[in-house]
C-alpha cells in the first residue's frame, strides 16, 4: 500500500508541478501502470465523447468534443471504490452564439452565413467515489478544472465561395477555474475481472462557478459524456 501511495503522489505531483508536460502525462500510466498495480489498486486511461453547454447564454446549444485522461482506482471494499482521475483535455464551451465579433465589424464583410461558438478546454481532476452493484458502478464526486485554452470562433463562406474559420483568444473573459460535481454510472464488460475490467460509462457534470466573467449573468458549464476506461496492469 505504501508503494501505491507513493506512486499516486508522484503522478499527481507531475501533473500539478509541470503543466507544460500535459501532453506526455498519459505515458506515465503506460510506463508504470503494471508496476504499481495490485489486487486492490490499478491505473488506466480514460477517453470519452462529450456534449457541453454553457447556461444562460442567448442561443447556446450543445457542442460536441472529446476528452482524454488517466485514472487511478482503489478498491476500498467489495462495494466501495475510490477513483481519482486527471483529464488532460476536458472540453467545454457552446455552439449557437451571436455577437462574439461585434468589436470587429470587418468580419461581416469577409464571411456570410456566419456561425459562432465558444471553445474551452481544461485540465480537470474529478475525485469519484464508486459503489459497485453487480456488473455496474454508480459514482459521484467533486471536480476541479483549470482553463488551458479558450477561443471565440466563427465560420462562414467568403465572397469567393470558400469556407473559412477564424478565431480569437477568449482568455480575458473566461474564469480560469471551474468547480462542479459529477454523477454517473459504468458497466464492467468483464465483471469477473473486477477493477481490471474495461468499463463503459456515462456521466453528467454540472459546474458551480461563473464561466464568463465579463457578463452580469451567472453562466455555468455543464456536460454529458460517454466514456471508456481501460485499466493498465493488474492481476486477473
Amino acid at each position: 500500500m505504501r508503494r501505491n501511495l507513493l506512486a499516486l503522489c508522484g503522478v499527481f505531483a507531475l501533473v500539478i508541478a509541470a503543466p507544460t508536460m500535459i501532453s506526455a502525462q498519459p505515458l506515465i500510466m503506460l510506463l508504470v501502470g503494471d508496476k504499481i498495480a495490485s489486487d486492490d489498486f490499478v491505473g488506466g486511461i480514460t477517453g470519452g465523447i462529450n456534449l457541453t453547454n454553457v447556461s444562460n447564454l442567448e442561443g447556446a446549444s450543445a457542442r460536441l468534443s472529446w476528452s482524454f485522461g488517466a485514472s487511478l482506482h482503489w478498491r476500498l471494499s467489495d462495494q466501495w471504490h475510490f477513483a481519482p482521475e486527471v483529464f488532460f483535455k476536458a472540453p467545454g464551451g457552446t455552439n449557437g452564439l451571436n455577437g462574439l465579433w461585434n468589436a470587429q465589424p470587418s468580419i461581416d464583410t469577409i464571411i456570410a452565413d456566419r456561425k459562432e461558438w465558444l471553445s474551452t478546454s481544461y485540465v480537470a481532476i474529478p475525485l469519484l467515489m464508486k459503489y459497485r452493484v453487480g456488473m455496474f458502478y454508480v459514482m459521484a464526486g467533486p471536480q476541479i478544472g483549470y482553463l488551458v485554452a479558450a477561443t471565440d470562433n466563427a465560420s462562414g463562406i467568403t465572397k469567393d465561395g470558400a469556407a473559412i474559420v477564424v478565431e480569437k483568444s477568449a482568455f480575458g473573459r473566461i474564469n480560469r477555474w471551474d468547480v462542479g460535481a459529477v454523477v454517473g454510472a459504468e458497466v464492467l464488460l468483464v465483471p469477473d475481472y473486477g477493477i481490471n475490467s474495461i468499463r463503459l460509462g456515462v456521466r453528467y457534470y454540472q459546474g458551480l462557478v461563473d464561466v464568463v466573467t465579463t457578463d452580469d449573468i451567472s453562466s455555468t458549464n455543464s456536460g454529458v459524456s460517454v466514456s471508456i476506461g481501460v485499466p493498465i496492469g493488474g492481476k486477473k
